[in-house]
């Protein structure tokens, strides 16, 4: 816990680079997906969802709303403002 404060990644199971993963990675061992589930990476909290849909790189994830849920964030920090996990994320607020 950095400085008293919890901290959640919540993040795909998919390694970037996204469409051109194939080019740039074709020199290393594993695939594209990543597990998905609870992990701690790094001495980082990370949850990885599964992705159920990906409209022009905009990703939809299972079980977000339940991650959510599930941490209770006080604040939560959005990469890529305009997105549909972004408006969801702000949805689930108490």
């Amino acid at each position: 816990m950095p400085r008293g404060h919890e901290v959640l990644v919540v993040s795909s199971n998919l390694r970037w680079p996204g469409a051109h993963y194939a080019m740039a990675m074709s020199d290393l061992q594993h695939g594209r997906t990543m597990p998905a589930g609870w992990h701690m990476e790094e001495g980082i909290n990370t949850c990885r969802l599964e992705v159920t849909q990906d409209v022009a790189g905009r990703l939809f994830l299972r079980g977000l709303g339940g991650a959510i849920r599930k941490f209770r964030p006080d604040v939560s920090m959005h990469i890529l403002l305009l997105t549909p996990m972004t408006f969801r994320v702000a949805s689930l607020r108490d």
